[in-house]
């Protein structure tokens, strides 16, 4: 008996037998094609089980989605329970997989949806072994390509047939909607399942799955609103970020781990309702950087989850994407407590971050400082001059660029420089709050003296033209105030 195991298992392991398969698979995949052409109708939801009545393009179209059911089940059941599970050095036809696992889902709904319950279905043990196994515990290669079919079974879920979930109306549980909703609940479940599971979290990788979350968001208003209302997908990406951050591995990993969950709480922090904690006082107004067609989700839910990312968020690094500033300034609107947090983060950034980094984002930092609410003022003051700790006065940024430190640091003192010049220039009622509390920091011999220190260093003519402009265009806008 065992010989004939032996046997067995050498043949499924067989490379001409996953060719076979494929080969299978692609054939019933052209078929069912050709009679959807031939026919010009594809099934809408389910297959009728009596087909002996009919004839013509009705029995065919009946007969092409049978077909499609097959193909897609036998697909489905190869690729996530032995092909991509097994051991190998190269899968090279991963993307003809693909390609043909798209053309079967979208030529029948019912293949369409028997690909996401079949892959969102729980085990014995109340886990979802094909999906952790292939798209968070596996090689690089495995997790892009599960991944990618869960997403396209989604996509064309929502787009060919009709599988839009709408959190607002009631599903019928054997509808499309439903088993989108399924697969994005399963996601979400095999995620937290692994996270908890000290085993299998040595080994997982959680970039794909985020960018599942995320490509999914991307689908339009109601699959945003479908991720808005499951407060755990927020809850989950800020426990990713925590976890890399806790157990970071090589730089790049990091920050390509850490990339994917900001980016998804960047989108998602715009659906959340933030005017629940408006400043006292203050008249509700519509958010300019909230998404047009955002969901609404009380913010005190998710405080914790809010405050515990915005100090990553702020990180050069990640600053630089468009989607996480957008982000930040809509937390900011009006919110007194998420500005502090804010704040303090890009106060550490100006302390200790990347020096180039933090010059040539120098304009977009000083534009979520400077933010046009009605807290400007209160913000710019609590950044540049000095905000109030828990016993004391703590000066603000500027003190940093005060003569008394020198030298000492020329690349960052001018990296300051720049971003006061852009928030000076935005806000020129700054100029006198800086100059009553430090004096000398905009002085003309300070910025000589800054500007002095960097001459030394190989620096372009292009480059001292540049820095030249804004350090005249700062002394500029004292003078000018002093006028005033």
């Amino acid at each position: 008996m065992s010989n004939l195991q032996l046997l067995r298992e050498t043949h499924l392991m067989d490379r001409d037998y996953f060719r076979l398969i494929l080969t299978l698979v692609k054939g019933s995949s052209e078929i069912c094609n050709h009679k959807i052409r031939r026919t010009g109708t594809a099934d809408e939801e389910a297959v009728s089980p009596d087909t002996s009545s009919r004839s013509g393009p009705s029995r065919r179209a009946d007969d092409s989605d049978g077909m499609a059911i097959l193909a897609a089940e036998v697909a489905t059941t190869f690729l996530f329970k032995v092909y991509l599970r097994v051991p190998l050095h190269a899968r090279e036809d991963l993307a003809e997989w693909r390609s043909v696992l798209q053309n079967i889902m979208e030529s029948s709904a019912t293949a369409t949806r028997l690909v996401l319950v079949t892959l969102a279905r729980l085990d014995a043990q109340r886990r979802h072994p094909l999906l952790e196994e292939t798209i968070l515990v596996n090689t690089e290669e495995v997790r892009e390509f599960a991944s990618g079919v869960v997403m396209d079974a989604l996509k064309i879920a929502v787009t060919f047939h009709h599988g839009a979930f709408d959190p607002t109306t009631d599903t019928p549980q054997d509808s499309m909607p439903a088993a989108v909703h399924s697969m994005i609940s399963a996601l979400l479940r095999a995620g937290h399942a692994v996270l908890r599971d000290e085993r299998s979290l040595n080994q997982a990788f959680f970039a794909q799955l985020i960018l599942l979350f995320r490509d999914y968001g991307c689908l339009g208003q109601l699959q945003r609103q479908h991720l808005a209302i499951m407060p755990h997908v927020i809850e989950f990406a800020a426990q990713i970020v925590d976890s890399v951050h806790a157990y970071p591995g090589t730089q790049n990993q990091q920050f390509v781990e850490m990339q994917s969950p900001l980016l998804l709480l960047a989108m998602l922090f715009k659906s959340l309702d933030t005017s629940v904690m408006l400043t006292e006082g203050t008249i509700a107004v519509d958010n300019p950087f909230r998404h047009s067609d955002a969901a609404t989700v009380s913010v005190q839910l998710l405080a914790p989850a809010v405050m515990d990312v915005i100090p990553h968020m702020c990180r050069a690094e990640f600053f630089v994407e468009p989607t996480i500033r957008e982000a930040l300034k809509y937390l900011s609107w009006e919110n007194s407590d998420l500005s502090v947090k804010v704040l303090d983060a890009v106060s550490s950034v100006c302390k200790k971050g990347d020096v180039l980094s933090l010059y040539q984002l120098a304009l977009h930092y000083a534009a979520l400082v400077g933010l046009d609410d009605s807290l400007k003022l209160a913000r710019l003051h609590h950044f540049w001059v000095a905000r109030r700790g828990d016993h004391d006065v703590i000066p603000g940024i500027a003190a940093l660029l005060q003569t008394s430190r020198g030298s000492r640091q020329p690349w960052r003192r001018l990296a300051l420089f720049r971003l006061m010049y852009f928030a000076c220039k935005d806000a020129p009622e700054l100029v006198p709050k800086i100059m009553k509390g430090f004096p000398d920091v905009i002085s003309r011999d300070n910025i000589t003296a800054s500007y002095h220190a960097l001459a030394q260093d190989n620096m372009s003519p292009a480059l001292m033209v540049e820095i030249r402009g804004f350090l005249q265009e700062l002394i500029e806008l004292k003078f000018g105030q002093s006028e005033d």
